[in-house]
């Protein structure tokens, strides 16, 4: 496999594609593999110890893994994404910096984090206008768990 490249004169050169070495066995996801196998010069590892450059993984880092890792190797998680990937951290946060900046931070509905906000949250039952509300759970994902009441 090749890609091309334009030089500085205009012309195409073409270029051998780099060879990715990839290790998916921290997922469960098919359509990772089916993802990485469609690029060609992309080859995977048998085993995590193998000299891989992508780990695609679906929980986060912990930070001995994070320290094994060499300097090229790249990963789909950082430390900390867990501040923004579950939802009563991400809805803190926001909330945070909406009081930061207001104006800014104004792109996200009215949150509460139960049962710590319940208070508040059983408050908006009181207006005369039915109001609907999405209930997520912390961890749910693709869906899951999701339900509206009103």
């Amino acid at each position: 496999a090749e890609r091309t490249a334009r030089s500085r004169s205009g012309s195409i050169k073409k270029k051998p594609a780099k060879r990715v070495y990839f290790y998916l066995g921290l997922t469960r996801y098919p359509l990772i593999r089916d993802v990485c196998d469609s690029f060609p010069g992309w080859v995977e590892c048998e085993n995590e110890e193998d000299d891989w450059d992508l780990c695609w993984m679906d929980t986060t880092i912990n930070h001995d893994r994070l320290l094994g890792m060499r300097g090229y190797q790249r990963i789909n998680h950082f430390v900390g994404i867990n501040g923004i990937s579950r939802k009563h951290n991400l809805a803190r946060n926001l909330m945070r910096m909406r009081r930061i900046f207001p104006k800014e931070y104004k792109f996200f509905p009215k949150t509460w984090i139960l049962p710590s906000d319940a208070h508040d949250f059983r408050s908006q039952f009181r207006t005369r206008k039915p109001k609907t509300f999405i209930i997520k759970p912390n961890s749910g994902a693709c869906g899951r768990g999701i339900f509206l009441i009103k």
